[in-house]
């Protein structure tokens, strides 16, 4: 990753920070002010007096709105900048953007997001606060009615459901269109993460399209083995424009879930001299109709097999087993963050890693300790997940665990051969 790159998901990270300390801050103006005039007004006989606090609510939350908006703005801005920055890393090429290129790319990459997302937050806290609020005036009136209170003791009973839903976390938290609820420092940190990587990708892509003529990008491989969606793309060369169609195209790509919110691939260049061979490779393996991930993750495992019979003269059956070896050692790091992974997948044989990679994909690994039946191998679609010890993780143990046995000939996988 170029360092202007690092840079920039570090600014991502601090202004996260910011962000959240702006929402703190206000959320706690906010329930002091609540608190404060629901004290002052007589909330417990005027529906006027409880509006004008519901009114005053919302001015605040746009208020928070509106700075939010513009850090939000001021990332997407930093990220054009350090976004060309890192293009001109990557490809050597010296990649300058202007106000209104900056803007096109904002537009293009966000649509819209540093406003709609500043704004999207606050309404969902500001309507989470005085649905609470409102649901607690409910409540109380339905509690005089039924206990016969007077007026004084309503006011009290209110005053308190009141102090109750304004202190409450729950009611200031972001809850987005799924109804899933959000820590706020989380949820401002993956989108303008996610706003920073897309707007360097999509520089990046102008730019070598422009400076260079070329079509192609190559997709990193230094993301999450776990994750289903952008895994099988890893690796893979993609048209910028569509114009060379023996590959998957830049918006397709996307389309088909890489590039999804948290994600941390990015682009490289792809020299048609120096990558040739990568590049015949490729073209023999047109994308798909459907490229759901199943499809791309079978198209990148016989990419990947036929590449080891390119570069190291393996054989079908060796390049099979090399590649599986690979995709086990990869997916016990990544579950087990082990640095013994490639120890043992050594120690294994032929017939104990086909076995262990069914259909040429491993099990996910998790720790025991996260499974209520110890260690044990829960299989499902696309290997299923494995539970082991993490401490006492040895090629022996995991034979054990998984129950793979020896002897069982190594599956014949149909796998198109471009070159033997």
């Amino acid at each position: 990753m170029p360092p202007e790159l690092r840079k920039l998901l570090a600014t991502a990270d601090a202004l996260a920070a910011k962000a959240k300390g702006a929402v703190l801050s206000a959320t706690r103006d906010i329930r002091k002010e609540i608190l404060f005039l629901a004290g002052e007004l007589n909330v417990a006989g005027s529906a006027e007096a409880r509006e004008s606090i519901f009114a005053q609510v919302t001015k605040r939350f746009a208020k928070l709105g509106k700075r939010l908006s513009a850090l939000f703005t001021y990332m997407d801005e930093t990220a054009v900048r350090r976004g060309g920055r890192a293009a001109s890393e990557s490809t050597g090429l010296e990649v300058k953007i202007s106000p209104a290129h900056a803007k096109a790319v904002i537009a293009a990459v966000t649509k819209g997001g540093s406003a709609r997302l500043a704004a999207t937050m606050t309404r969902s806290m500001n309507d989470n606060i005085v649905s609470a609020l409102r649901n607690a005036t409910v409540s109380a009136f339905r509690e005089q009615a039924v206990d016969g209170l007077t007026n004084d003791e309503m006011a009290k009973v209110l005053l308190q459901k009141w102090q109750a839903a304004a202190k409450d976390p729950a009611n200031v938290q972001f809850v987005d269109r799924s109804g899933r609820v959000w820590d706020t420092e989380t949820y401002i940190n993956m989108n303008v993460r996610t706003n920073a990587m897309n707007v360097y990708n999509d520089v990046l892509v102008e730019s070598i399209g422009k400076a260079t003529g070329s079509d192609l990008v190559m997709v990193s491989s230094d993301g999450d083995a776990d994750c289903r969606l952008c895994f099988p793309w890893e690796g893979r060369i993609l048209s910028i424009t569509g114009k060379t169609r023996e590959f998957p195209t830049y918006e397709e790509a996307k389309a088909a879930g890489l590039f999804h919110p948290n994600c941390v691939h990015t682009l490289e260049p792809v020299d048609e001299e120096l990558d040739a061979d990568e590049v015949e490779l490729q073209r023999n393996f047109p994308p798909p109709a459907d490229m759901t991930p199943s499809a791309m993750d079978e198209q990148r495992y016989e990419i990947d097999i036929n590449r080891k019979m390119m570069n190291e003269g393996l054989s079908l059956k060796e390049a099979k087993v090399a590649v599986d070896r690979d995709n086990l050692a990869n997916a016990m790091r990544e579950g087990l963050a082990s640095g013994k992974a490639d120890e043992v997948v050594a120690k294994l044989t032929d017939e104990q890693v086909n076995a262990l990679c069914p259909n040429g994909n491993p099990p996910r690994f998790a720790p025991a300790k996260d499974n209520a039946g110890g260690e044990e191998w829960n299989r499902g679609s696309n290997g299923g997940v494995l539970y082991i010890d993490r401490k006492e993780l040895t090629a022996e143990r995991l034979v054990k665990v998984s129950g793979v046995e020896e002897g069982k000939p190594v599956r014949k996988p149909d796998i198109k051969v471009v070159r033997s």
